[in-house]
């Protein structure tokens, strides 16, 4: 009795340190959520692991603007400006 009564004490503690996956997802580039597309304004994201694309015209297809650019590319633009 007296074990049961120490886990369903516990229990509480575990759950209220759980928290949702959404929560604790961080993104993977330096500059995700940062840029925009030009022609639609959506937000760029990731396409593989080396490229970033508009979202919109990938995902809802509201958008005309179907190029992809290389990561590297905006990472070593955007980190030469004064």
């Amino acid at each position: 009795m007296c074990r049961a009564r120490s886990i369903r004490s516990s229990a509480p503690v575990v759950k209220a340190r759980k928290t949702k996956f959404w929560e604790h997802r961080r993104s993977r580039h330096l500059f995700t959520g940062l840029l925009h597309c030009s022609s639609c304004g959506g937000p760029l994201s990731s396409v593989d692991k080396d490229y970033l694309s508009c979202s919109k015209a990938r995902r809802i297809g509201s958008c005309d603007n179907r190029r992809s650019v290389q990561l590297h590319l905006i990472e070593e633009t955007l980190l030469r400006l004064p």
